[in-house]
């Protein structure tokens, strides 16, 4: 029976179900050091010691005043972000943050609108959890974000090169032919590696969904339409367009990068 207590905090992480599993560590975690955002302490400290037990250390914060600073200033492999701390909705700052950390970000949430999943995905996002999950969920999404980030390069070659722009696969920077350097997500780096390695070449939906994720992509899903628009926007941040069509029913197609004339600019 559903203690009614529960009725006024639904969205709340189940700590006693953290606290039943205290016993069950796994045998062989997959270790990092994850910082956590969460203004409710006793959340953080329940979420903070089981996902202690498998493998996931975390640097907890209950407050975000410091958040930018303390991203700049630690060796993170992950943040965990609470959408709302302190009233705030943390979901506004995925831009910028992403300028300062090209890690994997999860966003924990106890709002279930769609409309704001999808666009904190489209911001920045890797993944966009509610807080009612299980424990082990929430780990196991832990652990598949840090596979795909933490996986072998999806093409032997340590760096690809198109049209003077050069992405090298361990560092995730993609180099300008001017100069200029933009930090990529994983994903974003993942993304992009394929396109540039097959330019000229259409590539399917589904064996881009198979190289990033390991399965093909689900009906409706928008993921990597968003990861490509956001590829575009980072290459326009130095005056240039991603040259990508999207190719309805069959996946994607970089022609090249195009420097922006100013008459780009003027409306069509």
């Amino acid at each position: 029976m559903t203690d009614v207590s529960d009725l006024d905090h639904p969205a709340r992480i189940d700590i006693d179900a953290m606290m039943s599993l205290e016993h069950q560590p796994n045998s062989a975690p997959m270790r990092s050091h994850w910082l956590m955002v969460e203004d409710e302490e006793d959340v953080g400290t329940a979420l903070q010691d089981f996902l202690g037990m498998h493998g996931v250390s975390t640097t907890l914060m209950t407050s975000a005043a410091t958040l930018g600073a303390t991203l700049r200033d630690g060796a993170f492999d992950g943040l965990l972000l609470d959408q709302f701390v302190g009233g705030l909705d943390l979901s506004l700052r995925l831009v910028a943050l992403r300028k300062i950390f090209a890690g994997p970000i999860l966003m924990l949430t106890g709002n279930t609108d769609p409309v704001d999943r999808i666009l904190c995905l489209g911001l920045g996002a890797d993944d966009f959890i509610l807080k009612s999950v299980p424990p082990r969920e929430l780990l196991a999404r832990i652990h598949a974000v840090l596979r795909r980030t933490r996986k072998q390069p999806v093409a032997p070659l340590r760096s690809v090169t198109v049209d003077g722009w050069t992405l090298t696969h361990t560092t995730r920077v993609l180099n300008g032919p001017q100069g200029g350097s933009i930090p990529l997500t994983p994903s974003e780096r993942d993304v992009m590696w394929l396109l540039m390695e097959r330019v000229g070449v259409c590539v399917s939906r589904d064996d881009t969904s198979h190289k990033l994720y390991g399965h093909p992509q689900d009906s409706g899903d928008r993921t990597i339409d968003n990861l490509v628009s956001r590829c575009r926007k980072r290459v326009a941040t130095l005056g240039w367009n991603l040259d990508v069509d999207t190719i309805r029913g069959k996946g994607y197609l970089l022609r090249g990068f195009k420097a922006v004339r100013p008459n780009d600019t003027q409306g069509a």
